[in-house]
């Protein structure tokens, strides 16, 4: 009985060995799969690794507060403050809908300034071929925030850096927020 315990104990602990493993190797696979996807323009493998609803939702409130910030005091008891933060909404949706997408994603994930993708000042988009996306993520800086959040560190072209939040969902991670360098995050 003593021989069927010890081995129950042994397949446990591999088995939870590999699970660890897996969660904390999870990241750097949604990585993998971002830079598949952008460089197959494959929406599909995008979709398991992005959390594109959620990175919307995050963005957006990203946005609104900056521009609700940026209103001065004085302008946010006039009459026009509710009109105008009804246009800023509408703006802040066509700003998201800017950077959430594969080009989007792949000149943020290059360090790209958003303010020139919402403005379609861009040059040329990062190419999204295997060559292309070789480079992403390869001088970031990693790190797990906590046993269900990890971090990727990115710098922007000239206004400090990126963070580029992944979750985990089980042993399943994906990208739901990027965290613009608002205010000039060194």
């Amino acid at each position: 009985m003593s021989g069927n315990v010890k081995k129950i104990s042994i397949w446990f602990s591999i088995v939870l060995l590999l699970a660890v493993t897996a969660a904390a190797l999870g990241p750097f696979y949604a990585m993998h799969q971002i830079r598949q996807g952008l460089a197959h323009q494959d929406t599909a493998i995008l979709a398991d690794a992005v959390d594109f609803p959620a990175l919307k939702a995050n963005i957006k409130v990203q946005l609104e507060g900056f521009l609700t910030g940026q209103a001065p005091s004085d302008f946010k008891q006039t009459p026009f403050a509710a009109f105008a933060m009804s246009l800023a909404s509408r703006v802040v949706d066509g700003m998201v809908d800017a950077v959430v997408t594969p080009q989007g994603l792949a000149a943020l994930l290059h360090g790209v300034n958003p303010g020139k993708l919402w403005q379609g000042r861009q040059a040329s988009p990062p190419e999204t071929t295997e060559a292309g996306t070789a480079g992403i993520f390869s001088n970031a800086v990693y790190h797990y925030d906590s046993p269900s959040q990890f971090s990727v560190w990115i710098q922007g072209e000239k206004d400090g850096r990126f963070q580029f939040v992944f979750t985990r969902s089980g042993l399943l991670w994906k990208l739901s927020n990027v965290i613009f360098p608002m205010g000039g995050d060194k």
